[in-house]
């Protein structure tokens, strides 16, 4: 159960980090495009996990930890946007 609450919140932050790298490079990933992202996400961390135990053994331990840096790069986008967000919403009222 703890697991799939740690996936979840992974791919909220990570839709965060794919929302907030589209803001920078000047594209609107907002409303149904936010939750079209979401969506492909979650698909993505699933697909992941299932390739991964495909891999042979001295494998996984690589491709696990590069997908997690990319994860944790996104992440910390998101992660920043989102505490960007709460600040400003608590300082405008």
């Amino acid at each position: 159960m703890q697991l799939d609450a740690l996936k979840a919140l992974l791919v909220v932050l990570v839709t965060e980090g794919i929302v907030s790298l589209g803001k920078l490079l000047g594209r609107d990933i907002s409303g149904p495009a936010a939750g079209i992202a979401a969506a492909f996400v979650g698909a993505v961390v699933f697909f992941a996990e299932n390739v991964i135990i495909l891999l042979p053994a001295d494998k996984q331990a690589v491709v696990a930890s590069f997908l997690g840096l990319l994860a944790l790069v996104l992440s910390a986008y998101g992660g920043n946007d989102l505490i960007k967000g709460y600040i400003n919403g608590m300082t405008a009222e």
